[in-house]
């Protein structure tokens, strides 16, 4: 339900480019400009309500990523984040002008899959 209400209906009110990656009950977004955030965060929240849902205040996170970020300033840098135990980064290859995503599993995940 939340791929084809997002895909069908939000998307086409954004500016930007938007995406949704999802497992399970788990999911993130990623958006082009910044400005869409806040229309998607509302538009989430009143979704979710419709179904008694709330958004965990503890992992929605808004987070700069991506090629267009900008890095001259160590302030304002690429994120990183964790999705499904992975954290998640914009990693720059010393001879490119561009990024790509890259991931490692965090210790904790790891530890847990050996139990």
């Amino acid at each position: 339900m939340l791929d084809i209400w997002f895909e069908k209906g939000l998307k086409k009110e954004l500016q930007g480019y938007a995406s949704i990656v999802r497992y399970a009950d788990d999911f993130i977004i990623l958006v082009e400009r910044e400005s869409d955030c806040t229309l998607i965060l509302e538009a989430l929240r009143l979704r979710l309500a419709k179904f008694k849902l709330e958004l965990s205040e503890t992992k929605t996170s808004l987070v700069k990523f991506g090629r267009n970020t900008d890095t001259s300033d160590e302030n304002k840098h690429p994120g990183t984040f964790d999705f499904l135990g992975l954290p998640i980064t914009a990693v720059k290859p010393e001879q490119a002008n561009s990024r790509y995503v890259g991931g490692q599993v965090s210790p904790a995940s790891a530890l847990a899959s050996v139990r």
